[in-house]
C-alpha cells in the first residue's frame, strides 16, 4: 500500500496486569497477564471465533534450571527467579489464574 497511509490497526484494545512481586524479586514478567482484542477485519483467519489472544507468563519451577543450565538463555541471576518449593510455585500459579480472571 501508500507508506503515507496509515495502516489500520490490528488491535482494538490490548491491555496488561501484573501482580506486585516481593521487594527484590527479579522477575519482574512472572505472573503478568496481556490481552489482544483484534479488530474484526484482523481475527487471525478471518475466523468470527478468533477475537482475542491472551499470553500469560508463568513461573519457572524448579526444573527449568535443569532444562537451561549451561544454556546462553540462562540469565546469571536465573537461580534468584526459580521457584523451588512447591507450594509457592502453586502459590504463583494462583496469582497467576487470579490476573487472568481479572
Amino acid at each position: 500500500g501508500d507508506p503515507s497511509t496509515p495502516a489500520a490497526p490490528l488491535v482494538a484494545f490490548s491491555c496488561a496486569r501484573h501482580y506486585k512481586a516481593k521487594t527484590g524479586d527479579k522477575r519482574k514478567t512472572t505472573g503478568s497477564a496481556y490481552l489482544s482484542i483484534f479488530n474484526t477485519g484482523n481475527r487471525p483467519y478471518a475466523s468470527a471465533g478468533n477475537v482475542a489472544l491472551m499470553y500469560t507468563v508463568g513461573p519457572k519451577g524448579a526444573d527449568t534450571e535443569l532444562e537451561m543450565l549451561g544454556t546462553k538463555d540462562f540469565p546469571k541471576d536465573g537461580a534468584n527467579w526459580l521457584v523451588k518449593d512447591p507450594h509457592e510455585f502453586v502459590k504463583e500459579i494462583f496469582l497467576l489464574a487470579t490476573n487472568v480472571m481479572a
